[in-house]
Formats: structure tokens, C-alpha cells, sequence
């Protein structure tokens, strides 16, 4: 999914430079998402072969927002892949970033045991503020470039 995700991305801004570009992600959406805006690759890290490294740095200003809910922490990276390097946002993309974690969520919190809260995302209010973050990091780029453009 990484490759992919990266693959489309790079094509987007390519093809469509003026489009801004939103990713998110929901638990193993949101650990694609969080690898794919990776600035460096983990210090003893085999990339697999169909991944060639963090994206261009160029690629992160076509990036307006990102979305994550239940972000897979260290913990349950291991549970589910000993291998799996932690999840780290890259520097060009940690201020765009919006990461939603609900209490008592075994996958991204740590200790936690409820598995009703990796499910609540959805009716919690939480997509809600995710959505207000894109929102306004949208704004914020489109008033950005109206002051580039009229510079």
C-alpha cells in the first residue's frame, strides 16, 4: 500500500500541480498514510523492493492535509509485524498532520483495551474535527497561493 499510495501521490503532483492533495487513513490506512509522508527511513530498515525511499521533498508542498485516526503505535506494530519500523510523520508534512486517537484504543493507545473505541471514529465527533483541520489547511493553503500569485 505504501508504494502504491507514494506511486499516486508523485503522479498527482506531477500531472496536476495546482491540485491539493488530502491523505488520510483509518488503523492500517492510517499507518500507509503515516509511511508514505516519512521523511527517512529507519536506521536498520530494509525497504521492500517495491519502495525506493521517503517521496521528493518537493512532493510535501502539493500535500495539504493529513488525516489519521487510530494510528497504529509501536506496540501493536510489533504485535502485528516484529519487523515494522514505528510510524513517523516526516518533518514536511508534521504540521499538516492531524492524528485522532480515542482513549481506550488498543491500536493506537498505549494500554489500551477497548475495542469499541477503534470502531468509534466514525459517530464520535473526532472525523468531525479531522474534517474542520482539512478544512482550514485548505484555506490556509488557498490563501497562500493567492498571495504568491498576486506577489
Amino acid at each position: 500500500g505504501v508504494a502504491d499510495a507514494s506511486r499516486q501521490i508523485q503522479s498527482i503532483a506531477t500531472s496536476c500541480p495546482n491540485t491539493k492533495i488530502v491523505l488520510g487513513g483509518y488503523s492500517q490506512g492510517a499507518a500507509v498514510a503515516g509511511y508514505t509522508t516519512a521523511s527517512a527511513i529507519p536506521a536498520g530498515f530494509t525497504l521492500p523492493a517495491d519502495i525506493t525511499g521517503p517521496m521528493p521533498a518537493s512532493v510535501a508542498s502539493h500535500v495539504a492535509a493529513v488525516a489519521l485516526f487510530g494510528t497504529p503505535d509501536p506496540w501493536f506494530l510489533n504485535l502485528v509485524d516484529h519487523s515494522a519500523p514505528p510510524i513517523a510523520i516526516g518533518d514536511a508534512y508534521v504540521n499538516k498532520t492531524v492524528e485522532e486517537c480515542n482513549q481506550g484504543d488498543p491500536v493506537c493507545s498505549p494500554g489500551g483495551l477497548d475495542r469499541s473505541a477503534h470502531s468509534a471514529y466514525k459517530n464520535n465527533g473526532t472525523a468531525d474535527q479531522a474534517a474542520a483541520f482539512v478544512v482550514n489547511q485548505l484555506s490556509s493553503t488557498a490563501v497562500s497561493q493567492t498571495a504568491r500569485d498576486s506577489a
